[in-house]
């Protein structure tokens, strides 16, 4: 016993061992051998004169990229490839989706693609001899989310770059230290107050951090948007419940909105048939995890989200946002990114949480005051209230400050689109 427990206790201390000198290893071995690949890297697309580029898309719904794609396909310096690759993380089936929405979204573009999942054999995977990759964009900020060899890990090499698919809002090492973070070439996030984060945080010290404004704000400032909203006989009110993913009790982050929503949700559609039309958007992960949840699975959580497609007053909507938000007059949900996006629409939200458990990280300072622009709901009289009072009745007091925290944080650096800055950012530094 004496001698398994003094094993036991050597293998703690090695492993505090490597925790304490990791950042002495990364900052004085790792990232001076990184910043040398990435000039190796520019000096050869120097010499090329143009820079092959592979995008990653996953989900429709998480698609970030496209007006920095419709930038580089008009450049000669660029030779663009888009990669359809499913997320390790999700159902098969919701993966299956996933990829013929983003077929569909690219014929209808006449945008040429690359489907992973036709692959076979590992030479279909090597495409550093298919494409010749200078610069990749990623989908997310792990090292491993295709589970395959498309993973960033493999290509720290090469000049990666990701733009959110969401908005920072949370002061955590988890989501802004991770190795592919610290390796990559370039960082486009979308506030000062993130890339404040990252100097603080990140071993590089948010060096390769480039403030370019919300990945989305682009789509949301279009002069128009589709009434995607389905047809009704008479005018109603329309509401979005948004419900998070997390609903599985975890150490790093937890709100458990749904299981508590869920039957009320439509019940309140049944009530305010004739007055209210609800879409049901949840996170594209909720349904995966659903179907591994304790009396859910597979069967009860298709027939629940089958049963918000068939009401005349209600629709599921699991791909694109950005037009529902901006035809919609008010919202309910629980994610974080959307404190800050809904704030495009300038429509009253509600933020639903019944305080069971508590993010354990502080917000940012953006996130804090959008997250203050919610009215705040505990229980389900709280969502009945705010659909009586606020969206039906009118009563709105905090409609002046949303308008205040449009104007200050939501639109882009430099009076440009988003796109534009990632696109002139990558230019200068390869060219200029």
């Amino acid at each position: 016993m004496h001698n398994n427990n003094s094993y036991h206790y050597g293998i703690m201390n090695i492993e505090k061992i490597k925790i304490f000198l990791r950042p002495y290893y990364m900052r004085w071995w790792l990232l001076p051998s990184m910043v040398r690949k990435h000039e190796s890297a520019i000096h050869d697309i120097r010499n090329r004169g143009y820079a092959n580029v592979v995008f990653f898309a996953s989900n429709l719904s998480q698609w970030r990229y496209q007006g920095i794609v419709d930038l580089m396909d008009k450049d000669d310096k660029f030779r663009v490839s888009i990669i359809l690759v499913p997320l390790e993380s999700f159902s098969a089936e919701e993966n299956q989706r996933n990829i013929r929405e983003l077929g569909s979204f690219f014929d209808e573009k006449q945008l040429p693609f690359i489907d992973s999942t036709q692959w076979k054999t590992a030479d279909d995977y090597d495409i550093r001899k298919k494409l010749q990759p200078d610069i990749m964009f990623y989908v997310q900020p792990y090292d491993h989310v295709f589970g395959n060899a498309l993973d960033s890990k493999y290509y720290y090499d090469k000049l990666l770059c990701y733009l959110p698919y969401g908005i920072f809002t949370l002061i955590s090492k988890w989501s802004t230290n991770t190795w592919f973070q610290n390796f990559s070439w370039k960082l486009f996030y979308e506030t000062e107050d993130a890339r404040a984060l990252a100097r603080k945080m990140m071993y590089n010290g948010g060096r390769n951090v480039i403030v370019v404004g919300n990945p989305n704000a682009d789509a949301f400032l279009k002069p128009s948007h589709e009434d995607v909203w389905k047809p009704q006989n008479t005018l109603k009110k329309r509401i979005i419940w948004a419900p998070h993913f997390t609903i599985d009790p975890s150490p790093v982050l937890h709100r458990g909105s749904f299981l508590w929503l869920w039957e009320a949700m439509l019940q309140f559609a049944r009530e305010y048939k004739d007055c209210i039309q609800f879409a049901f958007k949840p996170h594209p992960r909720l349904k995966s995890v659903l179907y591994g949840f304790p009396d859910w699975g597979k069967e009860r959580t298709d027939a629940y989200y089958a049963e918000w497609d068939s009401m005349a007053n209600t629709q599921l909507e699991t791909s694109g946002f950005v037009d529902l938000f901006m035809t919609s007059d008010a919202m309910i949900h629980d994610c974080a990114s959307f404190t800050i996006e809904y704030q495009y629409c300038k429509k009253p939200a509600m933020f639903v949480d019944a305080g069971s458990v508590a993010e354990k990280e502080q917000l940012i300072e953006t996130s804090r005051r959008a997250r203050d622009l919610h009215y705040k709901g505990k229980n389900v009289s709280d969502v009945k209230g705010f659909i009586d009072r606020v969206v039906l009745g009118g009563d709105d007091p905090k409609k002046e400050e949303r308008r205040s925290f449009f104007e200050q944080y939501l639109l882009p650096p430099n009076n440009k689109t988003v796109a534009q800055n990632v696109y002139d950012e990558i230019v200068h530094s390869l060219w200029k």
